[in-house]
């Protein structure tokens, strides 16, 4: 069964260790972090996630925001020996807070410079994706990529853009992302979600109209998602990344609406 899950922030401020409690009081299965603020943390502040996220019933599933706009992944600037010392130094303090999935989206720094060649950075794209192989493949996680709109990134941004560039990555621990927010913004076919397979490893969902948390009143457009994602046997996490007016009530009705699509698509 679809474990539902909300994006929320660090460092555990006043307000963010009252969202991670309200989380788990209405019964959220997971929580989803920002990488880069997540391997900021030092020991202390990780001992001290651990510890509400027990206390919660919580548990960290995925890590958005994976690559810092510093370090360009395309272009004439990119640099894999950089992009391998920022995974020797983030990737174990991801690991000890216990994520499974990184989200690779990361638009600035993976878009294509003006002028250069977009078959060359694919390329580059692919090559970076199996240097992560290794180390992800170490550490027991998998990198997800997630297409982005075409408003937000120059390249791979349909759900099958991340279908092709996983698979000619061609590594187990190099999955795929599909994020009903940038599907709808483009226009996407939702049957384009069944034939991803299993490479098909995470959702983002956030409705389409302010990028908010899911309501009552955009339901009926997320259903076609829903119904194909039990299709694809989809049994994964969807993840809400979006904003929210009023967090424990937009959080509450969200919930709601996730879990009637899920067990009224049910196959």
């Amino acid at each position: 069964m679809m474990q539902l899950g909300c994006c929320t922030g660090l460092p555990l401020d006043e307000q963010n260790d009252a969202r991670l409690t309200r989380l788990g009081e209405l019964g959220y299965d997971f929580v989803e972090f920002s990488y880069q603020k997540a391997t900021a943390l030092d020991e202390e502040a990780c001992a001290r996630v651990l510890r509400r996220l027990d206390e919660t019933g919580l548990y960290c599933r995925s890590m958005n925001g994976f690559f810092p706009q510093r370090l360009p992944l395309t272009g004439p600037q990119a640099d894999l020996g950089e992009a391998r010392r920022y995974l020797e130094q983030t990737l174990p303090v991801a690991k000890r807070l216990g994520t499974s999935f990184v989200v690779f989206g990361s638009g600035a720094a993976r878009r294509c410079p003006p002028g250069f060649p977009h078959d060359v950075a694919r390329m580059q794209l692919i090559a970076f994706l199996r240097l992560c192989e290794s180390y992800f493949a170490d550490f027991g996680m998998t990198l997800v990529i997630e297409p982005l709109s075409y408003a937000e990134c120059n390249i791979v941004n349909t759900v099958m853009d991340g279908y092709w560039l996983a698979q000619d990555a061609d590594r187990p621990h190099i999955r795929l992302l599909a994020d009903l927010f940038h599907v709808q913004r483009n226009r996407e076919n939702p049957a384009d979600l069944t034939a991803t397979g299993k490479l098909l490893s995470h959702i983002h969902i956030a409705d389409c109209s302010g990028r908010q948390f899911p309501t009552e009143a955009e339901a009926d457009r997320h259903r076609p998602f829903f119904r194909a994602l039990a299709m694809a046997h989809y049994d994964g996490g969807v993840s809400i990344e979006g904003s929210a007016a009023q967090f424990d009530t937009d959080a509450a009705v969200a919930l709601q609406v996730m879990r009637r699509l899920r067990d009224e698509t049910a196959l």
